[in-house]
């Protein structure tokens, strides 16, 4: 999965479960709302983390693959982008990813059944929010982990993948 189509289906999915949480409020008994303005709110967090996750190389890589130039400069440029962007989605996926959501959502139901007396919601909120973020670390890009560590070892990344090359005029960066 590449990244940003990662973020084109996670970003939408949470933008739209926040304000679909927030349409049917004005109908909703006064002391029920709390529950869908912190459902809500849960998915804009969902939503801060999609779009904060989205990887450098992705957004750098266009602009950077155009350039000319020393091509030692920029082979050294491209390694270190390569380098960050494999970091980065390592990041995403690693173990404190999952310990973030579990805790987030775990206060979260806290929350609302101490905090409102809503121990159903709390727990309703816990396991959609805990299995939501769940799936979306999971399905969480990782190429670049692999590409830079093809690298590292000088293979050759498959023509799917992400590339580093020197071209005609300079360095290419292919993903």
């Amino acid at each position: 999965v590449t990244s940003a189509r990662w973020t084109a289906v996670w970003g939408p999915t949470y933008a739209i479960t926040a304000v679909g949480q927030l349409v049917p409020v004005p109908w909703i008994v006064p002391s029920d709302q709390i529950e869908w303005f912190v459902a809500a709110g849960t998915s804009a967090v969902g939503l801060a983390w999609v779009l904060r996750e989205s990887a450098e190389v992705v957004e750098a890589g266009p602009a950077f693959a155009a350039r000319e130039g020393d091509v030692c400069a920029l082979i050294a440029e491209g390694e270190a982008l390569l380098s960050r962007g494999a970091a980065h989605q390592a990041g995403v996926r690693a173990w404190h990813a999952h310990g973030i959501n579990l805790v987030v959502n775990l206060a979260i139901g806290i929350a609302l059944a101490v905090g409102y007396d809503k121990a159903i919601a709390g727990a309703v909120n816990v396991a959609i929010g805990a299995v939501l973020g769940e799936v979306t670390i999971l399905t969480a890009p990782r190429r670049l982990v692999s590409a830079w560590a093809e690298y590292q070892r000088g293979e050759v990344p498959d023509a799917e993948g992400v590339s580093l090359s020197v071209g005609p005029g300079g360095l290419v960066l292919r993903f």
